[in-house]
């Protein structure tokens, strides 16, 4: 009965998406299930490297729609896409001691086996990102378009200027703008009206959001972007440290979103969970291929940090049990590890519930 109550949520769970996103749903799923793929990748290939047996290896949750059975593990594909699995041997059976059990390795290998699944999420990312360098980034060009009045830059920037440097800083983008503005005294270099020339601006200090929507103070020239895009392409090595840059720059962005979070420094209403994410996905392969990939790259690194946090039932939990075990030189007690599972589970359910409610009403809103 629970599994045909699951099944027909996950139907219903289809069909809405379907229903709201059109067939650029398939992009949602697609990803997801590869990016799931991928993970339990990592942890299959580290526990068959040390000669661990896997019993199955699950793309989805539920009823089993696909199996093949090779050698001594079950693969298969489950009917909920939104998940998966790798059933190790021993892992969740500390008596089954033969040769190729999980429990029966030291704590050091039992970690690199959980560490696996997230370091593959940062790989996938890192080449999605290097992909993505090649393809081409899509980017507002460095030209004014706005001068806010009363602003630093009112009277001396104005409509159709191009920066090319503040300072020194080479400006490619007008992200870079934001990024070089950092002082209360910059040289601005120019093109306007096709002639070079070097503006001194004094920037103050005023009220700004930062990528979290938290208050914060900033240095500011009082300028918008016009909106003139421009393509932005990473070539050979410069791909490779693009990528580099770009899963370093989410995985600290993901991290502190995580802290902020737990420390109740961001709003829980500006939480979203699988149907805006299921939103961005579909939106992005409409944008474009590299739009695409990117996101995934984001969804991919979003994965592994999520994965490594010291909370039981994640990776990153049984992780802090075997530092634990290694430290010590024992076990942790069982209630010990009962307790945090419940607590972890309770945390991870409740901020599903909160960023999926979060969905449902802001759905409400909008067609309300």
């Amino acid at each position: 009965m629970k599994l045909i109550i699951l099944n027909f949520i996950c139907a219903l769970a289809l069909a809405f998406g379907f229903y709201y996103f059109g067939s650029s749903f398939f992009a949602t799923i697609f990803g997801l299930c590869f990016l799931i793929f991928f993970h339990e990748l990592g942890h299959f290939l580290a526990a068959r490297s040390l000669g661990i047996g896997v019993d199955v290896f699950s793309v989805g949750f539920g009823k089993a729609i696909y199996q093949k059975k090779v050698g001594q593990t079950t693969y298969q594909l489950a009917a909920i896409p939104f998940g998966g699995y790798v059933k190790i041997k021993g892992q969740e059976n500390e008596q089954d001691l033969e040769d190729d059990s999980y429990a029966k390795l030291p704590p050091l290998l039992k970690i690199y086996i959980l560490v696996a699944g997230a370091a593959f999420n940062f790989i996938i990312a890192f080449v999605f990102c290097v992909i993505v360098g090649f393809v081409g980034v899509n980017a507002y060009a460095p030209k004014v378009g706005k001068v806010m009045p009363n602003s630093p830059a009112y009277g001396l920037l104005q409509e159709d200027d191009y920066i090319l440097f503040v300072d020194d800083t080479k400006i490619v983008k007008w992200d870079d703008i934001k990024a070089s503005i950092n002082s209360n005294s910059h040289a601005i270099k120019i093109l306007r009206d096709g002639k070079e020339q070097t503006i001194i601006i004094n920037p103050k200090i005023s009220d700004a959001k930062d990528a979290f929507g938290r208050d914060e103070k900033r240095y500011m020239l009082g300028i918008m972007p016009n909106g003139e895009n421009i393509t932005i392409y990473h070539k050979g090595f410069s791909s490779v440290v693009y990528a580099y840059k770009q899963v370093l720059e989410l995985s600290t962005l993901i991290a502190k979103g995580f802290y902020y979070i737990i420390s109740f420094e961001i709003d829980y209403k500006n939480l979203g969970g699988m149907i805006m994410l299921s939103d961005v996905t579909s939106k992005s392969i409409q944008v474009g291929f590299g739009t695409y990939l990117f996101v995934l790259a984001a969804i991919s690194v979003n994965l592994g940090v999520l994965n490594l946090l010291p909370i039981p039932p994640l990776d990153g939990g049984h992780i802090f049990m075997n530092l634990y075990e290694l430290i010590l030189r024992h076990k942790p007690p069982k209630i010990f590890y009962d307790i945090l599972s419940y607590i972890g589970l309770f945390l991870l359910l409740s901020l599903m519930f909160i960023a999926n409610a979060n969905d449902v009403f802001a759905i409400i809103k909008n067609n309300g």
